[in-house]
């Protein structure tokens, strides 16, 4: 069984009413993420550099990548995914192409019931990866994950399954798979790539 860490970040112990969408600067400076001078001086590099707040301040090392993620989970009330303490099911990941997952910032993370956990970094992406998904993977709920660990997560994932396509190409009768693992490890001496 997956002991996987989906972290509800709280929002401040506030009472639960119906929801209204705080501004990402304010919800950083009421972390204590920032001072309230951080973010107007953010501000006025992001009117001349076209970034938003979040990754401005994360370039200026105001705050850390995984700090604005969970700020934007928080902001918009969905799960963060540390994806450093979450080992992902690799198996759904075999549906999605992983160039489709750089360009879409999402990763299939795993089933959780019926439904399928996207985890994403582009709050605006999510609907366009939705809809990429085969019919077999829905309902989908979406997470929050960081970028890199995004990336990170798709390499790996993309490794994985390209290993087991690559060990199943060639017809079993050619192929040394099933020789026993000292004598791959000697022709790989013997016969470097």
């Amino acid at each position: 069984m997956n002991t996987s860490q989906i972290r509800l970040v709280d929002s401040s112990g506030r009472a639960q009413r119906p929801h209204t969408k705080q501004p990402l600067g304010r919800l950083f400076i009421d972390r204590g993420l920032i001072k309230t001078s951080d973010l107007l001086l953010a501000f006025g590099h992001q009117c001349m550099n076209d970034v938003k707040v979040g990754h401005m301040l994360v370039s200026q090392g105001q705050i850390s990548e995984e700090s604005l993620y969970e700020t934007l989970a928080i902001q918009n009330v969905l799960p963060f995914i540390d994806m450093q303490s979450d080992l992902p099911d690799l198996t759904p990941q075999a549906d999605m192409d992983p160039h489709q997952c750089l360009r879409l910032q999402c990763v299939l993370r795993r089933r959780e019931g019926e439904a399928t956990i996207l985890a994403t970094s582009s709050l605006e992406q999510f609907k366009n990866s939705k809809a990429t998904l085969p019919a077999h993977l829905h309902p989908v709920k979406m997470a929050i994950a960081t970028r890199s660990h995004i990336t990170e997560t798709t390499r790996v994932g993309a490794s994985t399954i390209m290993a087991m396509k690559a060990e199943t190409r060639v017809p079993e009768d050619l192929s040394c798979r099933s020789l026993p693992a000292e004598i791959k490890t000697c022709l790989v001496w013997h016969y470097p790539c």
